[in-house]
């Protein structure tokens, strides 16, 4: 077993520097050559094609019938598999250290700067060195081209790793079509949509806070905090107050006479209760209105804080056309309401 592997090993370390040294014989003929560092090539090739034959000879000898031949006892005792190795990489140190000063040489002819430039040149078959400074300014851009692809490559994953951790914020039923807004916010102001989404995550779930940070982000792609601040700093609050204060002084004097309804003979009951339906719908119907203006003087607002794209966003306008049943009913019957209460 232990002869077999000695066979393998010399024999793979002969036939690669066996190929290696007449390779070498080869660059004799390149550009920049001269007389010494050809002379210095042809003795590293040689001492690398005595390497091959040595490691090849030896992988022979390890076979007991032809040892006995080839190599009488007393000798072998001074060619073993000590002796051996050392050999082969004495020789094979010297074959690289006779190579590099050719190169270096070669190098110097050809009017690179260093021996590590011109062994990068040659690796790459190029001699020249307007060429081979072309060539390092295509690897410049490829490697800047490289870098940058893993950049994105790496900034996608890590956004969408960000994607799947913001989408579980919201309900189940939500996920899906926010999946997509979440991913655009993303792409489009990364540290403004992770601010608004920690400030949705920092609220306790079923908390109104939540409810309404959530809204703040779906529907105008702000910040609640941030755009309160800017409705607190501004009038709209203030001009909602004092558009609403006639309407509510009216129906506060009409509802402070309202008595419960069994304080009234049976045949005021129902004109009773009709009158106070037509005077809660008219004040539901002014303070809508009111309301909507009040949506109409923030929205604006929205420009002057940090904000994500919303392309269909506008004011939350409230439609004021409310009618209960009952008064429809009074309608319908030509005002008498005695049929409908």
């Amino acid at each position: 077993m232990k002869n077999r592997m000695q066979a393998l090993v010399y024999s793979l370390w002969g036939l690669v520097t066996l190929i290696f040294g007449l390779g070498t014989y080869k660059e004799i003929y390149e550009p920049g050559m001269g007389f010494w560092s050809s002379t210095l090539t042809i003795i590293s090739a040689t001492f690398m094609t005595l390497v091959a034959l040595l490691a090849l000879s030896w992988a022979l000898l390890s076979m007991e019938r032809i040892r006995n031949r080839l190599l009488p006892h007393p000798k072998y005792k001074f060619v073993n598999n000590y002796t051996v190795p050392c050999l082969l990489i004495l020789s094979v140190s010297i074959s690289n250290t006779l190579g590099s000063s050719a190169s270096a040489m070669q190098g110097k002819e050809l009017g690179f700067l260093s021996e590590a430039e011109f062994s990068d040149a040659k690796r790459n078959n190029i001699f020249d060195t307007n060429e081979y400074s072309k060539y390092l300014l295509e690897k410049e851009a490829k490697d800047k081209a490289d870098e940058e692809r893993r950049i994105v490559v790496k900034a996608e994953e890590d956004r969408a790793a960000a994607v799947e951790t913001a989408v579980l914020l919201f309900d189940a039923e939500k996920r899906e079509q926010l999946r997509h807004l979440i991913s655009t916010d993303f792409k489009e102001h990364p540290e403004l949509t992770q601010q608004i989404l920690s400030e949705i995550a920092a609220y306790d779930k079923l908390s109104v806070e939540r409810t309404s940070a959530e809204m703040a982000y779906i529907d105008e792609g702000v910040s609640d905090k941030a755009y309160m601040r800017a409705i607190d700093g501004s009038n709209c609050r203030q001009e909602m107050k004092s558009n609403l204060a006639p309407y509510k002084a009216l129906f506060d004097t009409q509802s402070q006479n309202w008595r419960p309804l069994a304080e009234y003979p049976d045949y005021m009951v129902k004109q009773e209760m009709y009158q106070r339906d037509l005077a809660n719908v008219e004040f539901l119907r002014n303070k809508t209105e009111v309301e909507n203006i009040f949506m109409q003087c923030i929205f604006p607002l929205i420009q002057n804080i940090p904000h994500l794209s919303r392309v269909d966003a506008k004011p939350k306008i409230r439609n004021i056309e409310y009618f209960p049943e009952r008064l429809q009913c009074v309608q319908k019957n030509g005002g008498n309401y005695n049929v409908c209460y």
